[in-house]
């Protein structure tokens, strides 16, 4: 318990709900904030404003705030924070409003859209995923490479997969590292092309937007702000 008296309350709560710790740092923990008076709806209250905090941080570099990716024009500023568009503004700020919604009530959203028609061709009956695409483009001194996921059905997930092996193929090849980099792109496209198997349950990936999508739905609805706030495992 010692070594964490002197830890800020925002912080603690932060390593209580992020970070792996072993039952009897979680428990020095919890001692803590009750002795603190942290309890109760106290806690909650306070849990959402540290996680909010997580959500508000500003990196120190040219990078996106949300996703990453390094940003020097065009960049958008809110709250102190700096994003590469508009899409990762809103993502950024509907993570932080999904704080207050319960796991299961997202697995089960999660749940939902994969038995919906296929977001991208329509058709029912398969089931939709985030399915991975793997890309890689480079020319001389220069090389761009990502992995993006996007909603779709198993069918529309294997024409990505080509469609990106085939752009690996044409593109790929100009540099050095393009050189390395592309017949692994080009595997990896294929490999999750032939996959025939589905798991059981939504992937993290799925979860993570179905966590979004509810959010946005419950936002606009004006009901977030009443959902149960889960403190999880």
């Amino acid at each position: 318990m010692g070594r964490f008296s002197s830890v800020e309350t925002e912080e603690l709560l932060q390593r209580l709900l992020l970070k792996e710790l072993s039952d009897e740092a979680k428990a020095a923990i919890v001692e803590i904030l009750e002795s603190r008076g942290i309890v109760g709806h106290t806690y909650e209250l306070q849990a959402r404003d540290a996680m909010k905090a997580v959500f508000r941080r500003s990196g120190v570099t040219n990078q996106c705030d949300f996703c990453g990716r390094t940003v020097v024009l065009l960049a958008i500023s809110d709250s102190g924070q700096r994003f590469c568009g508009e899409s990762c503004r809103e993502n950024a700020r509907l993570a932080e409003a999904s704080i207050g919604l319960a796991p299961d009530l997202i697995v089960e959203h999660a749940r939902s859209i994969r038995v919906r028609p296929c977001p991208v061709c329509c058709r029912s009956g398969s089931v939709v995923e985030m399915r991975k695409a793997h890309y890689v483009i480079s020319l001389v001194w220069l090389i761009h490479t990502e992995s993006s996921h996007a909603l779709s059905c198993k069918r529309c997930g294997v024409a990505r997969n080509m469609k990106a092996a085939a752009l690996c193929l044409l593109m790929g090849w100009w540099s050095i590292w393009g050189l390395i980099l592309t017949p692994v792109r080009i595997y990896q496209n294929i490999r999750l092309a032939m996959r025939k198997d589905e798991a059981p349950e939504p992937s993290a990936e799925l979860i993570k937007h179905a966590m979004m999508d509810l959010a946005s739905s419950l936002r606009s609805a004006g009901v977030l702000g009443e959902m149960e706030f889960s403190r999880g495992a």
